[in-house]
């Protein structure tokens, strides 16, 4: 019996680094195309796409504020909220994940570039598929939870 509880702790624990490893990754590939390839012809499109890379960065501090059950984290840490969209506002109470509202910022942006001709459809749909990839790891991470 033993042996069993040690070997499903075990599943559970690298199934939660993979998942982790996946967004983290993830999260890297999305910020290089954003600053090599996103739309940066003026000063606005300079400061969404920064916009954009703070609130990638800002997922991997929900992702681990929303699985230890830290509600209202971005509150209480400062180079977290600094990271938040300005006038951002949490919904976690209501059921609905930090990571899962950040992720609605990110695919706006990957849509108002593909408007803008930085991004061409392959690439788009390159894009898309990196941000579902950070929403079904930390899917798995909150079933893991």
């Amino acid at each position: 019996m033993l042996v069993f509880r040690n070997s499903s702790s075990y599943e559970r624990y690298w199934g939660g680094r993979t998942a982790l490893q996946q967004i983290v990754n993830n999260v890297r590939n999305l910020v290089r195309s954003f600053l090599v390839c996103g739309p940066l012809s003026d000063e606005s499109d300079k400061f969404e796409t920064e916009k954009t890379v703070k609130t990638l960065v800002a997922m991997l501090y929900a992702v681990k504020n929303h699985l230890r059950g830290n509600w209202g984290a971005p509150t209480f840490q400062p180079e977290f909220a600094s990271l938040m969209p300005e006038g951002f506002r949490g919904h976690e109470a209501e059921g609905v994940g930090l990571p899962m509202e950040l992720a609605f910022v990110v695919e706006k942006y990957i849509k108002r570039g593909v408007k803008k001709g930085a991004f061409n459809a392959p690439q788009s749909a390159n894009l898309n598929a990196s941000l579902n990839g950070v929403i079904m790891a930390y899917g798995n991470m909150e079933t893991i939870k």
